[in-house]
């Protein structure tokens, strides 16, 4: 006769427990690693619990993301009905380890001059003060008299 230690899905006690620090107000991964179970078992849990909204499910936010064409953090957010901010979900996405598409050129690798930074080349815009390049205070008419 084997025996097995029993899993938050086994134990109810465990189930409302997660249930419970849910509630309030402690995230999955933190219920899940309290309660040295699994974050897909702790998630099962609070879903049939229908105590998960989407972003705090690690499952339905990569689903969203990856799968359904909801590409952006905006947009994850307005399907959210802004109930989270776009800083929110970018926060959780990246505690979930949800991989995003960076949207155009990696400006890490650009150099100061394809961006138009370069100190070697002169300004394209012409400043208020030409006689040393220099905007001063009074340009703007901000000095004082």
């Amino acid at each position: 006769m084997s025996t097995t230690t029993p899993t938050l899905a086994a134990t109810v006690d465990d189930r409302a427990l997660a249930i419970r620090k849910y509630r309030n107000g402690q995230r999955p991964e933190t219920i899940a690693q309290s309660l040295d179970a699994d974050l897909e078992t702790v998630t099962a849990a609070l879903r049939r619990a229908t105590d998960l909204p989407p972003w705090d499910d690690h499952r339905a936010l990569g689903h969203l993301y990856l799968d359904y064409g909801y590409d952006t953090i905006p947009q994850l957010a307005a399907l959210f009905d802004d109930a989270r901010s776009t800083e929110a979900i970018r926060s959780r996405m990246n505690d979930f380890g949800i991989e995003r598409e960076t949207v155009g050129p990696d400006l890490e690798k650009l150099s100061p001059e394809d961006v138009g930074l370069s100190p070697l080349t002169d300004d394209e815009f012409v400043t208020p003060d030409d006689s040393d390049g220099q905007q001063t205070l009074d340009a703007f008419g901000g000095g004082s008299a």
